[in-house]
């Protein structure tokens, strides 16, 4: 079954804390109980994510990608050289987030006004 609208993701949301419930009470089940004190703690930003359908799939290449050059270049002589090669490593414009503020680089802790360049 697929929601189409608002009203019909938080029902069935609501639908899928009550099964669980229901599971729970009828066969003394901790984790399923536990499983729905969860969803129904955590209804308001799940209904929230299903309405915006923002993705953190990014965020988490770039944290990837950082990662990994900062394992490659295990012993770089200067930090400088490893934040060059993260700027390096960032998305081309047309392929940024909206917002376009340096938020690749900001992830992995270099803020800009740090005293490097971000090109920005």
């Amino acid at each position: 079954m697929h929601a189409w609208s608002q009203e019909d993701a938080a029902e069935m949301l609501a639908e899928c804390i009550e099964a669980f419930e229901a599971l729970a009470q009828d066969h003394d089940l901790k984790k399923a109980a536990k499983f729905a004190r969860m969803l129904n703690n955590h209804s308001f930003g799940i209904l929230t994510a299903w309405k915006h359908r923002i993705s953190t799939g990014p965020l988490e290449g770039v944290n990837t990608r950082a990662k990994l050059i900062k394992r490659i270049g295990y012993g770089y002589k200067s930090f400088e050289y490893f934040a060059l090669k993260l700027k390096a490593a960032r998305p081309a414009p047309d392929q940024a987030q909206p917002d376009g503020d340096g938020a690749s680089c900001a992830c992995v802790g270099l803020q800009p006004g740090s005293g490097i360049d971000f090109g920005n």
